[in-house]
C-alpha cells in the first residue's frame, strides 16, 4: 500500500507502509532542539470518493495553521482495509484514535491536532 506522510514546510515523499497504514517516522527533527511532538494524522479513503477529496481539502487547510504528520492510505491498496473500512471512507485517525467518518470539521480536527 503507498502512503504519504508529510509535515508541515510542503515537503513530502511516498513509501511503502508496513503495517495497515501505520504512517513511516517523521525525519524533520533537528538534534537538541526543544520541539512538540507533532500530532500523527492518517486519512483513509479511496480513488474517485468526494467526501474523501472534501477530508482532504479540510486537513489541508488546517495544515496552514496548525503542523502535523499526514498519512494518506488508500483502502482499496490493501484487502484487510477494504474489508474494515468498507465504504465508511474518509476515516481520520488523529493520534491512532478514530476522530472523523464521511465529514471532518475544521475547528474539532485543529482542537484535535493541537492536542485540546
Amino acid at each position: 500500500m503507498t502512503i504519504t506522510n508529510g509535515h508541515e514546510g510542503g515537503k513530502a515523499f511516498s513509501g511503502e507502509a508496513g503495517g495497515a497504514g501505520e504512517p513511516a517516522p517523521s525525519h524533520g527533527r533537528r538534534a537538541g532542539a526543544a520541539r512538540e511532538a507533532l500530532a500523527s494524522v492518517i486519512l483513509y479513503t479511496r480513488r474517485d470518493c468526494h467526501l474523501c477529496e472534501a477530508a482532504k481539502v479540510v486537513l489541508d487547510g488546517v495544515r496552514g495553521r496548525a503542523a502535523f504528520d499526514l498519512a494518506v492510505v488508500d483502502v482499496d491498496g490493501d484487502p484487510e482495509l477494504r474489508v474494515r473500512f468498507g465504504h465508511e471512507v474518509p476515516v481520520v485517525f488523529v493520534n491512532g484514535r478514530k476522530a472523523f467518518k464521511h465529514r471532518v470539521d475544521p475547528v474539532l480536527f485543529e482542537k484535535k491536532v493541537r492536542g485540546r
